[in-house]
């Protein structure tokens, strides 16, 4: 893909995925935030000033796929939309982890649950 590409989801997919999600939700009791997302390829490289700097952008998390799983549907011709499980936290003063706690275990959950239910309305 060209420098200046931007991956994207597919919007009708991730409005059926959201939808999913929204009616769960109410059940779950989940947060839910919808933004853009840093993507590296480098463990550990989120320093704090680059934290600070993305989420002055507006970027919501940082993860290490969706920007590749969307360019390859982009040049594929297919539709991908992307949610993600928020494990640890950079945001704060101190790095909190969140791997294993009931919290991820149910939104994991819940976006499995979601997807199926997006992918049966196509």
């Amino acid at each position: 893909m060209p420098p200046e590409y931007v991956p994207r989801p597919s919007r009708r997919l991730l409005a059926l995925f959201e939808d999913a999600i929204k009616r769960r939700v109410k059940q779950d009791k989940i947060k839910i935030f919808k933004g853009g997302i840093w993507t590296t390829y480098a463990l550990f490289r989120e320093t704090e000033d680059k934290v600070k700097t993305y989420a002055e952008r507006g970027i919501l998390g940082v993860e290490m796929e969706s920007s590749a799983l969307m360019s390859i549907a982009e040049f594929r011709d297919v539709e991908l939309a992307v949610a993600l499980a928020i494990s640890d936290e950079l945001y704060r003063d101190s790095w909190r982890s969140g791997f294993g706690c009931e919290y991820l275990k149910t939104t994991e959950e819940l976006l499995v649950e979601s997807a199926l239910d997006a992918l049966t309305n196509l």
